[in-house]
């Protein structure tokens, strides 16, 4: 490149050197998002205790991904990574977390039927007026008569 094309060659160490950067950089963001994920998998919530036995099959095959990983970043000449140990929850904590499940969905229950609850109250409401409405309209069509058995009030005095 020197010989043949001398005005290029700082333009193409350069821009090799970019390229290095960036290919250097890709595979840090990569080592350290698969580092991440494998940890997460191999993590269980509280409540996927009873994933202990896939958990450990898991375990095991994590451990191979691991050292493949490790092996990448030797070989891409990355710092090391330290590994997080993952989450293995004991039966207590499961048992907090189905309570404190259990306690949030009581909460959105019993939000849900009070807002059913105000509006069955609302629907009742507007239906009795309605009816109220309907019942006024006929009395004044039949001349003041009450319609034997059609939407009795408490204020309604005659009795069929």
């Amino acid at each position: 490149m020197a010989d043949v094309e001398p005005q290029h060659l700082e333009a193409t160490i350069g821009s090799a050197r970019k390229l290095l950067q960036d290919n250097l950089a890709a595979d840090r963001d990569l080592v350290e998002e698969l580092a991440q994920r494998l940890v997460e998998v191999r993590s269980l919530r509280p409540l996927e205790i009873h994933r202990k036995v896939s958990g450990s099959r898991l375990s095991t095959n994590a451990e191979l991904l691991r050292a493949a990983l490790d092996r990448f970043s030797e070989a891409r000449q990355l710092q090391a990574i330290s590994w997080a140990e993952p989450v293995a929850p004991t039966f207590s904590a499961a048992w907090k977390e189905l309570h404190l499940q259990t306690d949030v969905r009581r909460l959105q229950l019993g939000q849900a039927r009070a807002s059913a609850v105000d509006a069955l109250t609302e629907i009742t409401a507007s239906a009795k007026a309605k009816g109220r409405d309907l019942q006024a309209s006929l009395r004044e069509r039949r001349g003041d008569r009450p319609v034997p058995g059609l939407f009795r009030s408490p204020d309604d005095d005659s009795r069929d």
